[in-house]
């Protein structure tokens, strides 16, 4: 009897955990990966905490950036750039957000099969992905283009369809 109870829960172990897949709910591992391994980058990338941070992600944003041949961002202004922030600002562009077209499509297929709210933090780099994605769209032209600006609506949607849900 103990025998075939333990092969029934093995089985339904086995059932389960085939059609019920554990998720992954991390949609910037990228930023997993930083905070483990390199101490000189803050815990909290981000720019959500406060107002006044807000604000000067605004005016980062505002001043514009240039992206190099190696996907690499950097502040237009040298004053903004200064700014003990915008280390912060490099860091999420530079090694969290997605660069390339197919990790921007991995991530906003992860981002679609997630049924809740997005956190703050993940909110905030999916903008910060919408804005690469636009200077990317507007840098390339015929079929990388229009690919690019599928992934600019796509981030587009799933943007407002989080803000609906609120």
């Amino acid at each position: 009897m103990q025998g075939r109870t333990l092969i029934l829960l093995i089985f339904s172990t086995n059932v389960c955990a085939t059609v019920f897949p554990k998720r992954n709910k991390v949609l910037f591992p990228s930023a997993q990966r930083l905070k483990r391994h390199d101490r000189a980058i803050p815990v909290n990338t981000g720019f959500h905490h406060s107002e006044e941070e807000m604000q000067l992600l605004y005016e980062f944003l505002l001043g514009g950036f240039n992206i190099d041949d190696n996907f690499h961002c950097s502040l237009k202004d040298k004053e903004l750039a200064s700014m003990r922030a915008a280390k912060k600002f490099n860091t999420i562009f530079n090694d969290i957000i997605p660069k390339n077209i197919t990790e921007i499509r991995r991530l906003t297929d992860r981002i679609s099969r997630n049924t809740g709210e997005l956190k703050p933090e993940d909110f905030e780099r999916i903008v910060l992905t919408l804005v690469y994605t636009s200077y990317q769209a507007l840098r390339f032209q015929g079929h990388q283009k229009d690919t690019w600006v599928e992934s600019l609506v796509n981030i587009f949607q799933i943007l407002k369809q989080d803000l609906t849900m609120k």
